[in-house]
């Protein structure tokens, strides 16, 4: 499982959309701070600037974590999924849950490009390192539910722009509800609790939906 886990984060760190997801995540969150550090955060905004970083890197993450999710995981993805499981001779469900975890570790450093940003906002907004670690913590729990979203969406849905539009629109209703949680614990809890149950239930998904195809 865990060779299959590796060479699968070696495949998708070898197409294109992964650095492109890199570059345009640091350089969203790096402007972000430059444009309305100098003010403290937006004007209108009632929130530090570090806490207005966390809640519009959620927005990031809806947009392009499940680009990249659904990039990896529909179309030619899938193709190659059931090829792959034929050579290595393991369960297709085997597989794409091996998929999955190589997603979700990648998805540490999506994450972790945007950590500069994070210092500099929490600098700026006078925050201590446990602050900042924190907000960070709330970033990374929310990049797991954009990652359950997208695997479940690939599973249940055919066409692959159906898949990212209805991930991102989940996120971008699940971005404003954690804002509603009273707590940063429960910010930070609440998605990767939600994103790690839907991925620990798409691999049974997956076998539901090729039973009913008839695969």
């Amino acid at each position: 499982m865990i060779a299959v886990a590796l060479h699968e984060a070696r495949m998708i760190g070898r197409r294109a959309i992964w650095p492109a997801v890199l570059i345009l995540h640091a350089a969203a969150t790096a402007s972000f701070v430059i444009v309305w550090g100098p003010t403290g955060g937006v004007p209108l905004w009632q929130a530090s600037l570090l806490e207005q970083l966390t809640a519009m890197d959620r927005l990031a993450a809806a947009a392009l974590l499940t680009w990249l999710a659904t990039a990896v995981l529909t179309d030619d993805g899938a193709r190659r999924l059931a090829d792959w499981s034929a050579l290595a001779g393991l369960p297709t469900a085997t597989v794409f849950r091996a998929r999955i975890t190589a997603l979700v570790t990648l998805s540490l450093v999506f994450i972790a490009v945007a950590a500069p940003a994070f210092v500099a906002a929490g600098e700026i907004s006078a925050a201590t390192p446990r602050d900042i670690a924190r907000h960070i913590g709330m970033s990374l729990g929310f990049s797991a539910l954009a990652a359950g979203v997208t695997a479940a969406a690939s599973v249940a849905l055919r066409d692959r722009v159906g898949v990212w539009c209805t991930a991102m629109a989940v996120c971008l209703i699940a971005a404003l509800g954690v804002r509603m949680l009273p707590t940063d614990l429960m910010r930070m809890l609440a998605p990767a609790i939600a994103g790690l149950i839907m991925l620990a239930a798409v691999p049974s998904m997956l076998r539901s939906r090729r039973v009913t195809d008839g695969d």
